[in-house]
């Protein structure tokens, strides 16, 4: 399909730019806590991965010694090179702080990110394969599904693909959601991903 090349990798960047937004915005500030949970150093990490993360987890955290706020954790996540839903991060978030001390310590933060990329994989090799460009698409399309019901409306994508950023043609557009489209206007992104990078 001709959208696929152009248009998928404008549509991801828009919702990606979309979703980074989003989430800053809703990135909550817990209290200080000292007391932030700590792992033991998880074994299959290498030196250079293990910094890697420890700089988003630093950057994110903005304090040393004092941890990361539970409600920050999809942002560190995020900028350590993991596509995560909400859902996913609700997820990490009770595992890394089963207590409820609203902080998450570094070595915490680099289990779980290990853990993640078990289950999620990244793009820290820079090949991406058809099974991550998939999750980040749904991923970038799940910020715009409010209500967590697996749809978004069709009209309000046809809007931001035609008009935002580096538009694409309405014609590609419509190629691009046949068949998607239920009779209530709404359409299942994980479809939309399958359908335009599906593993």
């Amino acid at each position: 399909m001709a959208v696929q090349e152009h248009g998928v990798e404008t549509a991801l960047g828009k919702f990606q730019n979309s979703a980074e937004s989003d989430e800053l915005e809703a990135a909550s500030s817990a209290d200080d806590v000292d007391d932030a949970r700590e792992t033991p150093k998880p074994p299959n990490v290498d030196a250079a991965t293990r910094e890697a993360w420890m700089s988003a987890f630093r950057t994110v955290s903005r304090r040393r010694g004092v941890g990361l706020a539970v409600g920050q954790l999809g942002d560190a996540l995020r900028l350590a090179g993991f596509v995560v839903t909400e859902a996913e991060v609700a997820q990490y978030r009770a595992e890394a702080d089963p207590g409820g001390t609203g902080r998450i310590g570094a070595d915490a933060f680099v289990a779980l990110a290990a853990k993640a990329r078990l289950e999620l994989g990244s793009g820290e090799d820079g090949e991406a394969s058809a099974d991550s460009d998939f999750k980040r698409l749904r991923a970038a399309l799940a910020v715009f599904d409010k209500q967590s019901t697996g749809r978004i409306n069709a009209g309000d994508l046809r809007h931001w693909l035609t008009s935002l950023g580096e538009p694409i043609d309405e014609a590609d557009v419509n190629r691009m959601l046949e068949h998607l489209v239920d009779d209530r206007g709404l359409l299942d992104y994980a479809e939309l991903a399958h359908r335009l990078v599906g593993p």
